[in-house]
């Protein structure tokens, strides 16, 4: 028993020895830790932000205390994502040990935990409230529709991309006036230089700006008379003249009107050798390009000025370009002869040299003409020769033809141009309207035959389409034609042409 209890008393007195001990480490580990900072304090405040703004400062609004007297230290940590503990955020950039904390720019809803401990310890455990920076979202645009370069007087339609639930502000100046308001804007720009397009976009919370240059430049004018050339292809010659050809280019704002406004010395003429008068229209070829081929006379030039009534421009030729004017082919005589509804041409010569052939010329306007034949010539020839064509596709009213001769290398020369008029009975009573752009109709008088044929041709005599005629009046769709001038024949039963019209498509 005594041995027994002498054992028992044994291991109790080592219990509590122990007991003892643990204690004490404990009692001493809490008053360590009650030395420690136990209140985070507090910082203000949340914001609203633009994407890329800066926030405002994080302002130490209560500071940090608990624990003992040592002096406090603070460290910011930062993430996007609140699902983690504070212990795996992130250290903020820039931290050292500030009670107060100035976040970079941001782009993302981010945020801020302000955390402090007293200096000895190895462990931030006092935290603060955690402060929300929202990142407002911003619209986001573009400008369209902008050329980069422009001429005086052109208006420019701007388009800004879509953005929701927003509000469009321009500045086509750069002068920081708002010149208009909404998604579609149009300028017009009425000086010279550059210029800086502002597009402010909106959506009640943020704002974003674009911009774009456009360059604006006064009307440049071009033509190739300097120095003019006596071997350009374009030359003609006729029994009296040599022409030189030219051109007038000007480029400008589309939609104007530029004309010769002036002839100071000489006239300029066509590819057929007529003058051109002072009001001519220089067509506008593509927009914002006007065109037009010119011809003068060898040897004498000319001097001449085109206006849109802004801006004006003068051209002429400093070197007349004297050319020889040979005669490959004395023409002596050029006639067409009208059967009912079929031209006969005759053409005599007196003489030829290197003479190829003959291109055989047809127009319905007196300007625009179309090859419809070719003709071999002689060569070379002293004596009277004699050639003839005829022509079976023309139209009612007035046609027009020329002679172009060529040289075995290539040079060649227009005849004069002669006209012959075509009449028909009236089978088409109306036809409109004429120029078509899409849709015509065409009405028809009681003397057309029945079972008759309807026809487009080109002005060559091409056969485009045909329709039967089976009604007084007839509605067609032409928008599958290109630009220019068309035949419309009738021809009844028997395949006769009993009437034919020209057509113009737009």
């Amino acid at each position: 028993m005594s041995n027994t209890y002498l054992f028992n008393h044994s291991v109790v007195s080592s219990l509590l020895s122990k007991s003892l001990v643990f204690l004490f480490a404990f009692l001493f580990s809490i008053n360590l830790l009650s030395q420690n900072a136990s209140m985070g304090g507090e910082v203000n405040a949340n914001q609203s932000i633009c994407p890329g703004t800066m926030p405002s400062i994080l302002n130490n609004v209560i500071p940090a205390s608990g624990g003992g007297t040592s002096p406090i230290e603070y460290l910011w940590m930062t993430t996007t994502n609140t699902g983690l503990p504070v212990s795996n955020w992130n250290i903020a950039s820039g931290t050292n040990n500030q009670a107060s904390y100035s976040p970079s720019a941001l782009s993302v809803t981010t945020y801020f935990v302000r955390c402090a401990r007293r200096q000895g310890f190895s462990e931030f455990i006092a935290e603060s409230n955690i402060i929300t920076i929202i990142v407002l979202p911003t619209p986001t645009t573009s400008i369209n529709g902008n050329p980069n370069n422009a001429f005086i007087g052109s208006t420019i339609n701007f388009n800004a991309s879509y953005a929701n639930n927003s509000t469009y502000e321009w500045d086509f100046d750069g002068d920081g006036i708002t010149d208009c308001v909404g998604q579609n804007c149009s300028n017009t720009y009425n000086t010279p230089g550059t210029f800086t397009i502002s597009l402010t976009v909106n959506n009640g919370s943020c704002s974003v700006t674009t911009t774009q240059t456009i360059v604006i430049s006064n009307p440049q004018f071009a033509s190739i008379n300097d120095p003019c050339s006596c071997t350009n292809p374009l030359n003609f010659y006729d029994v009296d003249n040599y022409y030189v050809h030219d051109y007038v280019l000007i480029n400008s704002s589309p939609n104007q009107t530029w004309q010769l406004s002036n002839i100071n010395l000489a006239n300029i003429f066509t590819n057929s050798g007529v003058p051109i008068p002072i009001g001519t229209i220089i067509p506008e070829t593509a927009p914002g390009v006007y065109y037009l081929d010119v011809w003068f006379i060898s040897g004498e030039g000319y001097n001449t000025s085109y206006t849109n009534n802004t801006f004006t421009f003068a051209t002429g030729t400093t070197n007349p370009c004297s050319c020889n004017n040979p005669l490959p082919v004395e023409l002596i005589s050029f006639e067409g002869v009208v059967d009912k509804e079929i031209v006969t041409l005759k053409w005599s010569t007196a003489s030829e040299i290197n003479n190829s052939h003959f291109e055989v010329e047809r127009s319905l306007d007196g300007n625009r003409f179309e090859l419809i034949n070719i003709q071999e010539g002689t060569g070379n020839s002293n004596n009277i020769q004699n050639y003839s064509f005829i022509d079976n596709n023309t139209i009612s009213g007035e046609l027009y033809y020329r002679l172009k001769q060529v040289d075995y290398d290539g040079t060649f020369t227009y005849s004069e141009t002669i006209s012959v008029t075509i009449t028909s009975d009236d089978i088409i009573a109306a036809l409109f309207p004429n120029p078509v752009m899409d849709n015509f109709t065409v009405r028809f008088s009681e003397n057309i035959r029945p079972n008759s044929q309807l026809e487009i041709l080109s002005t060559s005599g091409i056969l485009i389409k045909s329709y039967d005629i089976d009604i007084s009046s007839k509605e067609l769709d032409v928008s599958f034609l290109e630009s220019g001038v068309y035949i419309l024949r009738i021809k009844n039963s028997d395949f006769y042409t009993a009437a034919s019209i020209k057509l113009v498509k737009i």
